[in-house]
């Protein structure tokens, strides 16, 4: 979820993730401490805000997002595939539900 959330938010502040992932600082810095070491997150100083860091996801972290990406998008259009059409618009229905919170 955290590599998700950085993806889709470049720049997002630590503040702003804790709050989007409803967790607490100490499990988002064990997450984050983990994903600096794998090279999957860089973290910038705001230029405005030198207290604040910034995360993005680095080159490895990209690649890394790509491959997960895909692979979860094949899953779930292989289930749609096998699935009758009443079962494809209830799930089509969740996602919206989900998406829009």
């Amino acid at each position: 979820r955290t590599i998700n959330l950085i993806e889709r938010n470049p720049g997002i502040s630590l503040g702003d993730l804790i709050f989007k992932l409803k967790i607490t600082k100490q499990s988002i810095n064990r997450v984050l401490q983990e994903l600096l070491k794998a090279k999957i997150i860089k973290q910038i100083k705001d230029e405005n805000d030198t207290r604040k860091k910034r995360i993005y996801l680095d080159k490895e972290g990209k690649i890394f997002f790509e491959k997960l990406f895909e692979i979860q998008k094949k899953r779930v259009i292989n289930a749609l595939k096998k699935s009758d059409p009443d079962s494809v618009i209830k799930f089509r229905e969740v996602l919206k539900k989900i998406v829009n919170g």
